[in-house]
């Protein structure tokens, strides 16, 4: 649906996003996609785009992790005995998650000009991610 200016934008969007390591080809990893979700831009308030990754209909197919996710009144009891606390931006956390290469050849987009990328990483969005950033977060929390 996009115009071929918004298909430009779209691939110089995953572009960036390959050159930061988000994405990787299929002939890079030599992975066959067997799954590829839709993506589109989305205008953020500050300006620029980000990319979304509609990972709705392979949700179904992934087994959620049992978690116990904290809540908030535990983690605000934990915080309060720490002696130190140190402040970080979260916002690309999920990135440095590394998928099984295994699991890589479900979690491919089609870009309009250059083929189908692959995550190589989790991916806010999906199913999993969460629990695995949860799990990664905990191992220091405590530290």
């Amino acid at each position: 649906m996009y115009n071929r200016a918004n298909l430009e934008l779209f691939q110089t969007k995953i572009a960036e996003l390959y050159e930061q390591g988000i994405f990787v080809r299929l002939e890079d990893m030599n992975i066959t996609a067997e799954y590829v979700s839709p993506s589109f831009l989305v205008a953020k308030s500050s300006g620029g785009h980000r990319l979304v990754t509609a990972f709705t209909e392979l949700g179904q197919y992934i087994k959620p992790q049992p978690d116990l996710m904290p809540k908030d009144d535990d983690i605000l009891k934990l915080i309060a005995q720490f002696k130190y606390i140190i402040k970080c931006d979260l916002k690309q956390a999920y990135f440095q998650i590394h998928l099984a290469k295994s699991s890589m050849k479900y979690v491919g987009i089609c870009t309009p000009f250059r083929g189908v990328y692959i995550y190589p990483r989790a991916v806010m969005g999906l199913t999993g991610s969460e629990f695995a950033l949860e799990q990664s977060m905990s191992k220091y929390s405590a530290t």
